[in-house]
């Protein structure tokens, strides 16, 4: 399954992007830095800086199992994942994005409630799909999310 963008936006503030891509086992919400000075944003975006695991299309798998999915991220694994990691029909919830007031942090909803979000202190993105720290990212953090003032996108 080729990979699909589900929702993306860019800060104004800051220039950098942030994208929901989904490859059909797992979706992560990506920040990228801004593109060079004068390209538009049809050029492309920058290089990554940050992610979020958003949801697992499959479920959990077992750690030793990564490896099978490399050289792309890995769906999270058993031990790692929420009750609510797996989504397998992403179409239906509808996905936004918002930005901190300084641009330099992005948080993902799902249908209107915070799912996931990246900030300087979290680049691999806080999620409520993490159940357990770890490689995939942190297991969601209330008092982090409601640090930040958020904004519309």
């Amino acid at each position: 399954m080729a990979e699909e963008i589900r929702v993306s936006g860019i800060n104004k503030a800051s220039g950098q992007q942030a994208m929901l891509v989904d490859d059909g086992v797992s979706a992560w919400l990506y920040l990228h830095a801004p593109a060079w000075e004068g390209a538009s944003a049809a050029a492309g975006s920058g290089p990554v800086i940050a992610t979020a695991l958003a949801y697992n299309r499959v479920q959990p798998i077992a750690v030793a199992d990564v490896k099978n999915y490399r050289p792309g991220p890995p769906p999270i694994a058993i031990g790692y994942a929420s009750e609510i990691a797996v989504c397998e029909t992403p179409d239906q919830p509808q996905w936004t994005l918002a930005w901190s007031a300084s641009g330099d942090s992005v948080m993902l909803a799902r249908d209107g409630q915070p799912w996931c979000f990246i900030t300087p202190e979290y680049v691999q993105g806080c999620s409520k799909a993490v159940e357990k720290s770890g490689p995939w990212g942190a297991a969601w953090t209330e008092d982090a999310y409601a640090d930040i003032e958020w904004t519309g996108s």
